[in-house]
């Protein structure tokens, strides 16, 4: 249906971007995990709407003037186990049970499904210390489960400037929000993502055609931070706060630049 709905903007509008959000691949593999038959059966009905796509901006006339990107915002790999991050913090007395029965915290960990981000109440180093601490004391009773992430390693990967510092799972696992124990259990999708981005596996695809693109020509590694920026130029935008640069290879010598 949205295949469907893209190209009948694109003959009826004729817009200048348009972006569609194909999510079934996503789903697939959180469900059944990457690399599964369902997956791939996933894949290649996206193919399919791509491909009609495609039909649709030639039934428009709009293949000379038009530039395709087909990209991802991550990869995937299988996970088995969910881990109850914050259970520590809980033992460490840094999270109770409130008057209203919520949870009340000094420091809390929002595990983000992958890299967790550890907040202070307050800008405590006595706080940070003591959730380290307990969290340490984790990382020695399930060795290889998770690692504890410095401040200056988020820094680099531009992550969460308002964490006092991290916490990520090995591949396979899975960091989850319960308070209550076991620390360990089953998790109950197959596949997920949120590891840093040098994580094998969670590289994507980058795929551009059309308009004024080169052929036959690939490109070893590049970062998602880049897919906006190079948008952006075939747009004549200027995004010179942005933190990509783009990625002005794949186009032709004679393809227009940007003012």
């Amino acid at each position: 249906m949205k295949a469907l709905i893209a190209v009948q903007m694109l003959k009826q509008f004729e817009p200048a971007l348009l972006a569609v959000h194909f999510t079934l691949t996503d789903a697939v593999q959180h469900a059944n995990g990457p690399g599964t038959p369902a997956a791939f059966a996933a894949l290649e009905e996206e193919d399919q709407n791509i491909g009609d796509l495609v039909a649709g901006i030639a039934a428009s006339g709009l293949s000379s003037s038009t530039t395709l990107i087909v990209t991802g915002d991550h990869g995937f790999l299988p996970m088995h186990t969910a881990l109850a991050i914050n259970l520590p913090l809980v033992e460490a007395g840094l999270i109770t049970k409130g008057a209203d029965g919520h949870p009340s915290w000094v420091a809390i960990i929002a595990p983000n499904r992958g890299l967790g981000s550890v907040y202070l109440k307050e800008r405590s180093p006595a706080t940070a210390a003591q959730a380290r601490r307990a969290l340490e004391r984790y990382e020695a009773l399930y060795p290889n489960r998770f690692r504890i992430v410095e401040r200056s390693e988020l820094d680099r990967w531009g992550a969460d400037s308002d964490a006092a510092f991290g916490v990520e799972p090995m591949p396979g696992y899975v960091l989850d929000g319960r308070l209550a124990g076991p620390f360990a259990q089953p998790f109950s999708g197959a596949g997920g993502h949120g590891y840093r981005p040098d994580t094998p596996g969670m590289e994507t695809g980058f795929i551009a055609s059309g308009a004024g693109i080169r052929t036959s020509l690939v490109l070893p590694l590049m970062s998602t931070i880049d897919v906006a920026p190079t948008i952006a130029w075939i747009l004549h935008l200027d995004l010179r706060d942005g933190d990509g640069k783009p990625m002005i290879g794949i186009f032709k010598p004679s393809y227009s630049t940007p003012n």
